[in-house]
């Protein structure tokens, strides 16, 4: 099956070097500078027996050089990750700021120092679904790969996981669009008030391996984290560029991507959104109309859909088809001194 690209990369040098460090842990090569150090001590924790890192080196491989050449011009392994550290700190600085905190007013609230945080999956809504077919066409067979990415002890750590969990096919059935589906309710992450980036990608069944692509993203995004922290640099900002832009390289070609978003929660974010009631999501959607095989001009009009999809914040994916994934953060001990407070109205939500 032939891979597809589906978007430019907005920082190819990068990317390509991420994928070159990949390579050198793949190859079983020891690892000489300090960033190779880096990258051998975090992929060591998701893929000890290297052979994740030698899958998606082999997929790499098998995308025409043509294709890469338009992108990252030649590829010559080993001669960018070689490249000097100075050169390299100024090819990853971060070029996108996610740090806004609008949940709420006024300081967070306090929560116990030993209260454990969650980021919970609530469930998906279709917009559109994959494909340029408003009226006919097979419906999508979609599924989601979290992963929450977080720094402890000075390392980046991550958690993982597959929804819909507990699904024998690994995948929800016969989605069109303007319908959703809840759950089933599974954490992404789990932790103390800290920040955290929670990476999404939803995919859509064909041949695939879920579990397999699960395993890519979660080795890909662990280098990307450890080349930010190495750096020093913010992980959240540093995998925007990259989850977005870089994942699609590395990742099988079983299956198609539908696109890929990341979230960014800090400590203060986490505080009061466990503090907040939650949202029914809502979305508004273009409809076409068919208006007879004779008609020259097409139907349209706006619909808003109302789901049962409970949501603190969500993320976008539009690569391919538009979906929305809806997560809520709950707490298992109270705030000190005071209860849920209650927020803003309802509103709509326009994803893409």
């Amino acid at each position: 099956m032939a891979r597809k690209i589906l978007r430019p990369t907005r920082n190819p040098k990068a990317v390509a070097t991420i994928i070159d460090l990949i390579h050198g842990y793949a190859s079983g090569v020891p690892a000489t500078t300090k960033i190779e150090k880096a990258i051998e001590r975090a992929l060591t924790r998701v893929d000890s027996n290297r052979q994740i890192a030698q899958r998606m080196v082999k997929h790499f491989s098998e995308i025409s050089s043509e294709t890469k050449a338009e992108v990252f011009g030649t590829f010559v392994e080993g001669q960018l990750r070689g490249a000097p550290t100075v050169d390299l700190k100024v090819l990853f600085q971060p070029n996108v700021a996610l740090f806004a905190d609008d949940v709420g007013l006024g300081d967070p609230p306090i929560y116990p120092t030993d209260t454990q945080f969650t980021v919970v999956y609530t469930g998906l809504y279709c917009n559109q679904r994959t494909g340029d077919r408003p009226i006919i066409g097979s419906s999508d067979e979609p599924y989601v790969i979290t992963s929450g990415v977080f720094i402890e002890g000075g390392e980046n750590k991550i958690q993982s996981e597959i929804h819909p969990v507990g699904d024998p096919d690994q995948h929800y059935g016969d989605v069109d669009s303007g319908e959703f589906r809840v759950g089933p309710i599974a954490a992404c992450w789990s932790g103390l008030a800290q920040e955290v980036s929670i990476v999404s990608v939803v995919m859509e069944n064909d041949e695939g391996d879920p579990e397999a692509f699960r395993e890519e993203i979660e080795t890909a995004v662990a280098a990307a984290a450890a080349v930010a922290l190495f750096f020093g640099y913010s992980v959240p900002e540093s995998l925007q560029d990259f989850a977005v832009d870089g994942l699609l390289w590395l990742i099988g070609s079983g299956d198609d991507e539908i696109g890929t978003d990341i979230a960014v929660l800090t400590a203060g974010k986490l505080r009061r959104l466990a503090n907040t009631p939650t949202l029914k999501h809502q979305d508004k959607r273009t409809v076409v109309k068919f208006s007879g095989f004779f008609s020259d001009i097409p139907e349209v009009e706006e619909v808003i859909d109302q789901t049962n999809l409970d949501r603190h914040f969500i993320t976008n994916h539009t690569s391919s088809g538009k979906y929305v994934v809806t997560y809520k953060v709950t707490a298992n001990k109270a705030p000190i001194g005071q209860g849920v407070f209650g927020r803003h109205h309802d509103h709509i939500v326009v994803s893409g």
